[in-house]
């Protein structure tokens, strides 16, 4: 699977974050959103953004629906 779904309690572990602190930003919701929301992170599908400016928008909306 794309990605591996061990690799997001590794890197949180690494970065000293929680779950619920961290956002993963992917282009497939069937492989990578669905690994990133197991393991408690947030997902942004990335074909949703029009530039990378639009990430700071889309990451406040995950904010407030949360």
């Amino acid at each position: 699977a794309k990605p591996d779904p061990a690799i997001f309690p590794f890197a949180l572990a690494a970065l000293g974050l929680p779950a619920a602190s961290a956002v993963y930003v992917g282009d497939d919701p069937d492989d990578d959103h669905t690994a990133a929301r197991a393991a408690g992170l947030e997902a942004v599908d990335v074909r949703s953004l029009a530039t990378l400016a639009d990430l700071d928008l889309a990451l406040q909306r995950l904010e407030h629906d949360g």
